[in-house]
């Protein structure tokens, strides 16, 4: 494969494939919004408050109480602070872009304006708002754990005093004495690494407890699809190619000031739809129909490549021509010349393939060696040829070995530069079509029995290289995996609501004993 052709599957990458991966993914966003990661912020935020730069907040914040648990003064500045680190690392400097300067931290929150919406008057009311929402529902969560019997193990618990002994040794080579002194500059007076300890501990039961109750959403087959055919086809996937021809415009004649305008005219538009017209007298539907499609443009629009759209949702279908496409009665190789809304143009537009996703997920492990890029981002043959026999060279390891899948996943482990999976062995569990780079893909979906491999090229936004594979076996029916995410993720919702409905965070006279 030379480097060329490997820069133009990456173009192609980048437009088609990187769309698919987040289709399955939307529907679990919400889930995963209210992860671990949702509450433990971990060392990584911390250590940002040094890169920064620290100041206290000016004035004082109010004690909180949620139900019959006091939060003090303190307590509550950690909390506030987390809030806004949170915010500027989620941001960076975008976050002037929505009226935050954070050249002097956290100490000119409360004279800053908060203009995004009319809820608060100031960002300190805005953070200190989102300090409330958070203790009132780490709260709430608290409390279930202990009516469930949740509680962390030794082991946990260790976790999150390594995370605080390690934050202690980034914050003394950045200056700081110890870490009490680092929280009582970055959090306010009085705020120490026992009040940091607490919160991370509750923060972790909080989690556990959440994760406990999310495990207890379980669903039959006959739910699953039941819920499936309740979303009416509007995550089914479908395969189509489409070019656009646009109708030239026309200058008007100059006005009283010299201005002039452009606009389609009738014979323009004319022109576009005898155009798109002829494309399709040009159409022989065949084997690829992009090819296909590629073709009969060459005849009438030289130079022009069709956009293929691949596993493309029902709901992500352009607005324009989606009723012609997700309707039931297309047949593959189908053709039509469809005007856009604006009156402007017309699509002309291929049908491929209808999938309502009843097929079986797929479990692989892989092992992959990427190729070196040069400076300008691009992969010599050289470079390729190198990830090549690199790539062989584990294979050969792994045929001339055990050749198990126990084998297999210790090379993942050892080899592999996939960051998401060399930790798991390479494992990649209920695969669907279109999550993976166009070979692998491919290779995923080809009738495989478990213990099949292959070794395929691969082309992706951000890599060129190899992947070595080892074909597990199937997983649950894809739809089945659409319904059950969503679903879990829309019950999961509805006990969250539940469970902190009645948990308010009340502002407090005084400055509040912790823990009271």
């Amino acid at each position: 494969m030379s480097a060329n052709s490997i820069k133009q599957e990456r173009i192609a990458a980048r437009e088609s494939k990187e769309n698919r991966k987040r289709e399955a993914e939307e529907a679990q966003a919400k889930v995963r919004r209210r992860n671990r990661t949702g509450w433990i912020i971990g060392i990584g935020l911390f250590v940002l408050l040094i890169v920064f730069g620290i100041l206290n907040t000016k004035g004082l914040l109010p004690a909180l109480r949620v139900n019959d648990r006091t939060y003090s003064t303190r307590e509550v500045s950690y909390y506030y602070a987390n809030e806004y680190w949170q915010f500027v690392n989620s941001y960076g400097s975008f976050a002037s872009y929505m009226g935050l300067d954070t050249s002097s931290g956290l100490s000119s929150l409360g004279s800053q304006a908060y203009t995004a919406s009319e809820d608060y008057t100031t960002w300190r009311e805005y953070f200190l708002s989102g300090a409330k929402s958070t203790i009132a529902s780490l709260q709430a969560l608290d409390d279930y754990a202990r009516e469930n019997g949740i509680a962390l193990t030794e082991e946990e618990i260790a976790s999150v005093d390594a995370e605080l002994e390690s934050l202690e040794q980034n914050v003394i080579a950045g200056g700081y004495k110890n870490l009490d002194l680092y929280f009582s500059t970055a959090y306010g007076s009085g705020v120490n690494r026992k009040i940091a300890r607490e919160a991370s501990l509750l923060q972790a039961r909080a989690s556990k407890a959440y994760d406990h109750a999310t495990a207890q959403f379980e669903y039959t087959d006959e739910e699953l699809e039941e819920y499936y055919d309740s979303l009416e086809g509007e995550v089914d996937k479908y395969d189509y190619w489409y070019y656009y021809v646009a109708a030239d415009k026309v200058d008007s004649e100059p006005d009283a000031d010299g201005n002039v305008t452009s606009d389609v005219t009738e014979e323009t538009l004319a022109a576009a739809k005898e155009k798109a017209d002829a494309i399709v007298a040009a159409f022989t539907a065949g084997s690829d129909n992009e090819e296909a499609l590629n073709s009969a443009l060459a005849s009438a629009v030289p130079g022009a490549l069709c956009t293929p759209k691949k596993n493309t949702t029902a709901s992500s279908v352009t607005d324009d021509y989606a009723d012609w496409v997700t309707d039931p009665v297309r047949t593959e190789g189908e053709i039509a010349v469809i005007p856009n809304s604006t009156e402007t143009g017309y699509y002309v537009v291929v049908f491929g393939r209808h999938d309502d996703n009843h097929y079986p997920t797929v479990s692989v492990r892989h092992i992959l060696i990427k190729a070196v890029a040069d400076e300008d981002g691009n992969y010599s043959d050289q470079a390729l040829e190198e990830a090549r026999v690199k790539a062989e060279g584990v294979y050969t390891q792994w045929k001339n070995g055990e050749a198990t899948e126990e084998s297999f996943a210790a090379l993942a482990t050892e080899y592999s530069e996939d960051d998401g999976s060399k930790t798991l062995g390479g494992l990649y569990e209920n695969v669907y079509k279109g999550q993976m780079v166009e070979n692998f893909d491919a290779f995923c979906f080809a009738d495989h029995q478990p213990g099949d491999t292959d070794m395929v090229s691969a082309v992706a936004s951000n890599y060129a290289g190899y992947h070595i594979i080892y074909y597990v076996g199937e997983g649950e029916l894809y739809s089945n995996y659409i319904a059950r995410i969503r679903k879990s993720s829309e019950d999961t919702e509805t006990w969250y609501a539940a469970l902190t409905e009645n948990y308010q965070a009340s502002e407090l006279l005084g400055f509040g004993l912790a823990g009271k």
